[in-house]
């Protein structure tokens, strides 16, 4: 496991990594930053297209693949967020693994749609 902290995370974010006993991982600020109000963003493809090709664990017979559409994907970002009340002036711990699809929709997804992450 890794501790991911942004290039102008706090001391205080930095020792408790370190005392969790993860390595550190920082990235550039930049990343997680909104465009801003009124610049152009690039163009998006077909809402049914292929966001994500879900692989099950098989709990109720075979593993299977399951494709999910990008329409798919935003719209449950945004419930998660909903859901949860965020706002940009939240921060978000992902504690689930990002190759689980909770860890992707409810944590990341959820925090990049709202703009809670970055802080």
């Amino acid at each position: 496991m890794v501790g991911l902290l942004g290039e102008g995370a706090s001391a205080a974010a930095h020792a408790a990594v370190a005392a969790a006993g993860l390595a550190s991982l920082t990235l550039d600020d930049a990343l997680f930053q909104s465009p801003p109000p009124g610049s152009d963003l690039p163009a998006m493809s077909e809402p049914g297209a292929a966001g994500l090709i879900l692989h099950t664990s098989g709990a109720t017979a075979r593993p299977k693949m399951v494709q999910l559409t990008q329409q798919n994907l935003a719209i449950s970002c945004g419930n998660f967020a909903q859901s949860q009340e965020l706002s940009d002036q939240d921060i978000s711990l992902c504690a689930m693994p990002l190759f689980h699809i909770h860890g992707l929709m409810a944590c990341l997804g959820a925090a990049l749609v709202s703009g809670a992450a970055g802080r």
